[in-house]
């Protein structure tokens, strides 16, 4: 059997040489800072993860034309959610632009010895600013969710799942200042982050199997709120037996009595 990389091992620049511990560091210190950013900080983060990933993927065509289409439908939903939606609460944003307007004007002069032509132009420059208002919460939670889950592809496509799961396995075996709540806090981000990683090949399973069954874009459009319903229906499902079994075998096996670090060898 076969099994490729789900990682890139090779990417344009030097981002994934970085060691697991910056990786994680850098996860944590977003997630501690995010709950007390303001918007114009985490439109920064946005920003900064929009150029890392294009100079990063860039050179991966496939990858990248998959991102950015996925990020101009985002960007859709979002504008189109922003304009239908009321709230008292806005978030103003002044952006100052020029205008350069030049008229030409041509000066015929007749004399006895010849004709001649004088051109002269004039330069107007107009400064003006576009005043955007955006609604505050819409605003907010777009950025944190993009930044995340753009944080966490990047992580999840230059970095093996394993490393993580063993750097995070060191970490709390060596740091013996760590308290209990913080380890049971890095136990839940490493089965969160696993989750994740099994809806998206759920998700990516659910899209094939919808177009093996040769349903087209008009049907799938004509029937999209029943296929709603039924893939939230689907999912919760999915999610409730995964939380079960993970459940079962944490209490089946004593993992709970055990130290942390010995769970990848159980």
């Amino acid at each position: 059997m076969i099994i490729f990389n789900q990682y890139i091992k090779y990417p344009a620049t030097g981002f994934s040489n970085l060691s697991n511990r910056y990786k994680l560091s850098i996860i944590s210190i977003y997630i501690i800072l995010v709950p007390v950013c303001p918007v114009h900080i985490l439109l920064l983060q946005h920003v900064i993860l929009m150029i890392i990933w294009n100079i990063e993927f860039k050179r991966y065509r496939i990858l990248y034309r998959h991102w950015l289409q996925m990020v101009i439908l985002v960007y859709i939903f979002y504008l189109a959610l922003a304009v239908i939606t009321s709230s008292s609460q806005m978030i103003s944003f002044c952006i100052p632009y020029k205008v350069q307007i030049v008229t030409f004007t041509i000066n015929i002069c007749n004399s006895l010895a010849s004709n001649n032509f004088i051109m002269s132009f004039n330069l107007f420059n107009i400064y003006r600013y576009l005043h955007v208002d955006l609604p505050l919460l819409i605003t907010r939670g777009f950025l944190i969710i993009i930044n995340y889950l753009s944080l966490y592809n990047f992580i999840m496509l230059i970095t093996p799942t394993e490393q993580l799961m063993i750097s995070l396995a060191r970490l709390i075996q060596t740091k013996n200042r760590i308290n209990s709540k913080v380890q049971d806090s890095i136990i839940i981000i490493l089965f969160s982050s696993e989750l994740i990683s099994i809806l998206r090949i759920k998700l990516k399973h659910s899209k094939n199997c919808l177009t093996l069954r040769g349903l087209t874009k008009v049907q799938i459009f004509s029937e999209f709120k029943f296929l709603i319903k039924l893939i939230l229906y689907k999912y919760k499902q999915f999610c409730v037996s995964s939380i079960y079994n993970l459940t079962y075998v944490i209490y089946s096996r004593e993992l709970l009595y055990y130290s942390p670090s010995l769970w990848l060898i159980i």
